[in-house]
């Protein structure tokens, strides 16, 4: 079980722009938030932080979205939050066949993949 996930971003305000964008249909919301970070809850606890600081290697995170109208909707909306979508080849089965999903990029490199059921 993770107890959370802490990212780091280049700048705060944008950062948290596009993770609201994609968290909050998810039933994240930001609940703190200071000059340099935020965090989001969902369920009663602090799973995800977003901490301005040196960005790293690229990192992989994975949400489940409640269906594939809701995976479309974020696509569709994405570019006007930050959001690129990768593999636009074989969106939304970039994962394979069987599984539906959009692999978005945001503008520190980090790739987020939001799955449908």
């Amino acid at each position: 079980m993770i107890e959370h996930v802490s990212l780091r971003c280049r700048n705060a305000r944008v950062s948290r722009k596009f993770y609201e964008q994609a968290l909050a249909p998810l039933g994240y919301e930001v609940d703190k938030e200071y000059s340099d970070s935020f965090g989001f809850i969902q369920g009663g606890r602090h799973d995800f932080w977003v901490t301005k600081g040196k960005v790293a290697t690229p990192n992989h995170l994975a949400f489940h979205a409640a269906s594939r109208a809701q995976v479309d909707q974020l696509v569709t909306d994405g570019p006007a939050h930050g959001w690129r979508l990768l593999f636009p080849d074989r969106h939304p089965h970039a994962g394979g066949p069987d599984q539906y999903a959009a692999y978005l990029e945001n503008t520190d490199g980090y790739e987020v993949e939001l799955a449908a059921p």
